[in-house]
């Protein structure tokens, strides 16, 4: 039904820097393979706002460590997508590249703009801090006919 894959670094808490990951996990079993061919390159800047919508960050969007869960960029970012997408179509694909990290009382920005062609709908996503326009999350939507 589904494919997926990822890749994730360590960050250090203290610094908040991503960390060599031999130098964390000795000894700890890592597969050299993937799920799925996937270079994982950046996905572009957006460059234009087709949407946009503000969100807050509701106590329910965080997890233990009081940072907003990985899925909540995702529901916001699909909140930008046009009615006739969302309801006529279904998703198909969805890359994400998560850059930062918001907590509990922070706003969220989430900016959309649909990618150019003639094929099915594409659509790049931007999750920013609204106070002071972090860049969180740059996501890429795929989406496929219903039915």
């Amino acid at each position: 039904m589904a494919t997926a894959t990822s890749s994730w670094l360590i960050v250090d808490l203290k610094t908040r820097r991503p960390v060599r990951t031999p130098e964390y996990l000795a000894g700890f079993p890592l597969l050299d393979k993937r799920a799925l061919a996937d270079d994982f390159a950046s996905l572009p800047a957006l460059s234009r706002e087709d949407l946009v919508k503000e969100f807050p960050v509701f106590y329910s969007d965080i997890d233990l460590n009081r940072h907003v869960t990985a899925t909540v960029y995702i529901h916001r970012a699909l909140e930008t997508v046009p009615d006739e997408i969302l309801f006529g179509y279904r998703p198909s694909g969805i890359e994400v590249n998560f850059r930062g990290e918001a907590f509990y009382g922070d706003g969220l920005r989430s900016r959309t703009a649909r990618l150019p062609g003639d094929g099915a709908p594409r659509f790049l996503h931007r999750i920013s801090r609204t106070a002071d326009d972090k860049e969180l999350t740059l996501l890429r939507t795929s989406w496929a006919p219903v039915g």
